[in-house]
């Protein structure tokens, strides 16, 4: 059976590794760390986050015997109930768990993985840990994952626990590692939704629920200290922010401050929503204007300058002007900083949700859809109609339908269509391409000869498209990213929409209640008219960033690329050939190039750059 050894980086501020080995059991931590270790019997435990019903769990528990840590009142609870208690815990957490008398060391990370959790096996023992630095400190391999950083390039993250190490691995949010005698196995703990059977999905005149579980999360966030607020001038942050003042007031908690930045192109400034919503809701504004988010460098060398110095390459580009933001929060006492994020995710629907409505014939239902989506974005009426009727609507029908009845001519397509979107510069070496045609045949669930057949009436793509924004390995990377940003600037980033009860209920709630009014997001669009009124948002459309992202690109990358000197490390790798990266680069950093193949010389100059820290 394994065993557990806690050892502490001093590096790392309030990080832990996890030694699961045969040799003694020892459990070591400090005053720095944010883990909680405990022992219960021969179970001992080591959890580092918080859990947010921590109260509910030691209700009939002495309290002296717990002493407040969460590790301790988590081992209580699995005493009681075993593993089943792993689906009511809540909050932002990870841990280790060892049960000597099972034989079961289980590896948790929380359910939408707010947390991080990373192991690195090492033939004789586990590491554990929230920190992949750490993991290399202690004795993790720092060879790196070559394919997945060729796949990056192509936008593909096939395997969800995958790193760019090729010996370190993730637990996913809302899944543990459990290991035994019989080895290791990773399982989702967590499911919002039955995977086949009846759903219970919520009636309208349950809806006012949702006021309550919006209300419990942003109180779940505001009792971790003074708050801020990344506030832009969308539905979701706003929403966040009329709770997160109004609950303030009922609890006699600080005022939140109200943190924005005023861009300086006309189509995605927000400041005057900005500026106004903070107002009405009483709450004191830092708005930072762009230049001074960013300073006189530009966001592209900062964004590369912090993603040499992270463990896996940036995914956000504008982190460093949000660094600045949430640090002159820090500077006015914010301990944490509610954000938007999840609204998007949580509060819309999916236009997978076409295919469904096209199976079923259900046409009228087809038309509020689309009429919703064009109420509520950006896009052309041609653009609709394509994504509704084809790309989301017939041609995932068409797919699950050869995967049904013509399996071999939907592989050979697949492979064909895997072969040839891989560019002449990526992967210049046979053996590289092959493993990622092989990667993204592997990964691809419509190849599977084994497909379960739900039961009728299940709107199968849109619960797919759910569990795809459950699972899929950016989601995590946004949440690894958020919690090193908290560390970052001394605040913990807190998006009460991606709280597991909130997601539940959202997850139940019909697409036509999700777009009430018919329009995206009706279960707060009309309650944040009704607050602010003439500030459009009855009518507010979603605002993209593209066109801004591309003009930083347009005036910052050619200098980071002439810096950089060519892409040498990723080429020595064999990752991509110099010769047609720089023709691609010649032909991209030139006006009026398109946004995608900007976007492409933004990776490889982003990817290399950490190549080159982390060799």
């Amino acid at each position: 059976m394994h065993d557990l050894n806690v050892v502490l980086p001093e590096s790392m501020r309030g990080g832990w590794v996890a030694r699961l080995s045969r040799s003694e059991l020892e459990l070591v931590t400090d005053e720095s760390s944010d883990a909680h270790t405990g022992q219960l019997g021969s179970s001992r435990a080591v959890f580092g986050g918080m859990l947010t019903n921590g109260a509910e769990l030691k209700t009939g528990l002495d309290e002296a015997s717990t002493n407040g840590a969460y590790a301790e009142v988590l081992l209580h609870a699995y005493r009681r109930a075993g593993e089943s208690i792993l689906p009511s815990l809540r909050g932002a957490f990870a841990f280790v768990l060892l049960d000597p008398d099972q034989e079961i060391g289980l590896c948790v990370r929380d359910p939408v993985g707010s947390h991080p959790l990373f192991t690195a096996d090492l033939g004789d023992e586990l590491l554990v840990s929230p920190s992949i630095e750490s993991l290399l400190v202690h004795g993790a391999s720092r060879e790196i994952n070559v394919l997945a950083v060729a796949d990056h390039l192509l936008h593909r993250w096939p395997d969800p626990a995958e790193t760019y190490f090729r010996s370190v691995r993730r637990v996913p949010p809302g899944h543990a590692l459990r290991m035994s005698r019989g080895g290791q196995r990773l399982f989702r703990y967590w499911e919002p939704l039955p995977l086949d059977g009846p759903i219970d999905w919520i009636e309208e005149d349950e809806l006012h629920l949702f006021d309550d579980l919006l209300d419990r999360a942003v109180i779940r966030c505001l009792d971790r200290g003074p708050a801020g607020i990344f506030l832009s001038g969308g539905l979701d942050s706003v929403s966040v922010a009329a709770v997160a003042a109004a609950t303030a007031g009922e609890r006699r908690l600080p005022v939140p401050h109200a943190l924005s930045i005023a861009f300086p192109e006309p189509d995605v400034d927000e400041s005057d929503i900005q500026s106004r919503v903070a107002a009405n809701l009483g709450l004191p504004q830092v708005l930072l204007s762009w230049d001074e988010a960013i300073g006189p460098r530009g966001v592209v060398q900062d964004a590369l300058d912090l993603s040499a110095r992270s463990p896996s390459p940036l995914i956000n580009l504008w982190a460093p002007a949000y660094d600045r933001l949430a640090r002159e929060g820090t500077r006015r006492g914010c301990k944490v900083i509610l954000t938007g994020g999840g609204g998007d995710e949580w509060l819309g629907v999916s236009p997978l949700y076409a295919a469904d409505l096209i199976r079923s014939f259900d046409l009228a239902g087809l038309y509020r859809l689309i009429a919703a989506q064009r109420r509520s974005y950006h896009l052309s009426d041609v653009s609709f109609l394509r994504n509704a009727l084809w790309q989301f609507g017939a041609r995932p029908l068409v797919v699950e339908a050869l995967s049904r009845t013509a399996h071999g001519a939907l592989s050979r397509h697949k492979m064909k269509h895997a072969v040839t979107r891989i560019p002449g510069w990526l992967a210049p070496g046979a053996k590289i391409s092959e493993c990622l045609v092989q990667r993204a045949l592997d990964s691809d669930p419509r190849l599977s000869k084994v497909r379960p057949r739900l039961p009728r009436g299940r709107p199968t793509f849109y619960l797919e498209a759910i569990r795809r924004s459950l699972d899929h390995v950016l989601v995590s990377v946004e949440m690894e990213e958020a919690f090193a940003q908290g560390n970052r600037v001394g605040a913990s980033l807190s998006a009460p929409y991606w709280d597991a009860d909130l997601i539940e209920f959202l997850c139940r709630t019909p697409p036509a209640l999700l777009n009430g009014g018919g329009r995206a997001k009706g279960l707060v669009r009309d309650a944040v008219a009704s607050r602010f009124p003439g500030l459009g948002f009855q009518q507010q459309r979603k605002v993209s960033s593209l066109r801004f992202a591309m003009s930083i690109f347009s005036s910052e990358l050619p200098r980071a690329w002439t810096s950089l000197g060519g892409p040498s490390l990723l080429a020595e790798a064999g990752i991509v050939d110099v010769k047609g990266v720089q023709t691609l680069a010649d032909a991209s950093l030139t006006p009026g190039a398109e946004s995608r193949s900007m976007q492409t010389v933004w990776d490889i100059l982003n990817l290399e750059v950490w190549f080159r820290s982390h060799v």
